[in-house]
């Protein structure tokens, strides 16, 4: 990603135009390293993101929603304490750096007019937020350590100095530029730049030299110093920008602040540099938002299920270990029947199995005990052995309706589409106790308005199908006794209804909302799926049990190819 000095600076330029005399109106830091300044602007309300994560590094406008920690982090709450209500006088960046500097117009201790300084560093994994007055620190989004052998400290109530210079030429230094060209005695000539001038990343150098040559110049000599230098301020400053983002086998991979040559892949242009930004992080940011999320789902669910199988494995071993209840009933009253053959001290007594074609049968005895003690002692395990069993039956169906239910949800995570999706079943997890909640609910009005449904429209018929269990449970409760319910038959799926209205529905509607329902189930890549469908009057839901569990009758069954029909949803 060319993320470098004139990147930044020409993003700093277009920032500076959109956001010079905004006023501050809230600060968020919905991850450590990430600060969110909400703006009022000429233009309107603007988010200005700042993130230092090394693989999300950017200053830039962001359009995302993004949740914030219930308690703030330190440098948040510095930053509302000296920001809010003030103003944007300024963003820069520092020439042949990757720094952008946001000047605010605020206020003192004392109420005095004064300049703050929020130093934006763009270094990678280096990167870093520095908040200053006078230039002397009041606080860092990254903490560092105290390091006397460091001639730059990144501490409360140190001067804020510039990183040390790596001895690169400054590329509008003419003379310096012309010796450090000449200089050059073959190789590659993009690295070389890169190696040498302060600014370039190696990808602009990259393209500057096959801009200039037509070709990449890798190991021959460099002549026309002078034409070279002059092409590449002229690059450099040019404002004839076509910022674009680029799409590698259908994956965001970079964007450029003009039309790369060098560059292969899908173009997408936009018409400044700042949109072309704000396209590619937030897209970037919602994927790796979904990714995270789901992983997290996906994991707590897994881990829930595997304490149900080994549950259920337990109980199965419990279930053979009472399989020979019968026989220690049948033994106490073969000892029972054969009293006076025992006698105390006796370690076994053979007898006729009645039970078993009237074969002898050798019955173990305990040497201490009496005989009818014995037999007592085999009643006794019988008993333990039938009340044992009788307690595991409810367990275990107990265990397998939360399987399944389990299945269901790792069905949903997997069909979903985006963070939208995610939160719902995050907010079903808690609602569940698989997962913990948190203890305030955050905006629930907000995201109670958010929740929506998937809804297709065709020849006048309504088709909804939800996207998770709690989503199906309100589907199926709110359906008319006259509407269509459908459902994958042996498989998990979304609860479809078709708005009937009391009219016949035609088979073609049938078939359409049965594609639907199997393309959001687990058999979405399958062919053939049987899908059940019938009245929602014969659907009921057992009493306590889990989200989106119903039972169903006067059914039929359709067998169709997944269809997701996206362009008819609405």
């Amino acid at each position: 990603m060319p993320q470098d000095a004139i990147t930044l600076t020409k993003t700093a330029f277009e920032l500076n135009a959109l956001l010079k005399g905004a006023k501050v109106n809230k600060v968020t830091q919905p991850a450590q390293d990430e600060v969110i300044l909400t703006l009022y602007t000429k233009f309107g309300n603007a988010k200005l993101c700042i993130c230092t994560n090394a693989v999300g590094t950017r200053v830039g406008i962001t359009e995302l929603e993004k949740k914030n920690p219930l308690t703030p982090p330190g440098f948040c709450m510095l930053l509302r304490k000296h920001l809010l209500n003030s103003s944007v006088k300024s963003i820069a960046a520092i020439s042949g750096e990757r720094i952008i500097k946001i000047t605010f117009d605020g206020k003192n201790e004392f109420l005095e007019d004064c300049e703050k300084h929020l130093y934006c560093e763009i270094m990678g994994k280096y990167s870093n937020a520095i908040f200053c007055e006078n230039e002397v620190i009041l606080g860092t989004m990254k903490s560092t350590q105290l390091d006397l052998g460091k001639e730059r400290v990144l501490l409360s109530g140190a001067l804020y100095t510039l990183p040390k210079s790596q001895g690169k030429v400054d590329v509008y230094q003419k003379q310096n530029s012309l010796n450090c060209l000449n200089k050059f005695s073959g190789g590659n000539f993009a690295e070389y730049i890169f190696n040498n001038f302060t600014g370039f990343s190696i990808a602009t150098a990259t393209e500057i030299v096959f801009r200039f040559f037509g070709k990449f110049i890798l190991e021959s000599s460099i002549v026309k110093t002078l034409e070279f230098y002059d092409f590449m301020l002229d690059f450099i400053n040019s404002s004839n920008l076509k910022p674009c983002v680029v799409n590698c086998n259908g994956k965001l991979c970079d964007f450029y602040f003009c039309d790369y040559l060098t560059v292969s892949g899908e173009k997408i242009f936009f018409d400044n540099l700042t949109d072309a930004e704000t396209y590619f992080f937030d897209n970037k940011s919602s994927l790796k938002q979904f990714s995270e999320l789901k992983n997290r789902l996906l994991s707590a669910v897994n881990s829930k299920h595997k304490k149900e199988i080994k549950k259920l494995q337990i109980i199965a071993e419990k279930e053979l270990s009472c399989q020979n209840a019968e026989d220690e009933r049948r033994k106490g009253e073969l000892i029972t029947a054969n009293i006076y053959k025992i006698k105390r001290g006796d370690k076994w007594v053979e007898v006729i199995d009645y039970y078993n074609e009237n074969k002898p049968v050798k019955i173990p005895l305990d040497d201490k005990l009496s005989p009818n003690e014995n037999a007592q002692k085999y009643f006794k395990k019988y008993t333990k052995l039938k009340n044992t069993l009788k307690a595991i039956i409810p367990q275990k169906e107990q265990i397998i309706s939360e399987s399944e239910y389990l299945k269901s949800v790792i069905a949903e995570i997997n069909s979903a589409q985006n963070t939208a999706d995610l939160l719902e079943i995050e907010e079903e997890l808690k609602q569940s106790g698989i997962i913990k909640g948190e203890e305030k609910k955050q905006n629930s009005k907000k995201q109670n308005a958010k929740i929506n449904i998937r809804i297709f429209e065709y020849s006048g018929y309504k088709i909804i199908a939800g996207k998770n269990n709690l989503q199906n449970d309100k589907l199926t409760s709110l359906a008319r006794p006259s509407d269509t319910w459908l459902h994958t038959k042996d498989y998990h799926s979304a609860h479809v209804i078709i708005e009937s209205m009391g009219k016949h529905v035609p088979d073609e509607i049938l078939q359409l909302a049965a594609e639907i329902c199997a393309f959001y189930s687990e058999a979405q890549h399958g062919d053939k799926v049987p899908v059940d469908y019938t009245l929602k009057k014969y659907v009921k839901k057992p009493p306590k049990s889990k989200f989106g569990s119903v039972i169903y009758t006067d059914f039929k069954t359709v067998f169709v190819t997944p269809n997701a029909h996206k362009n008819l949803e609405k």
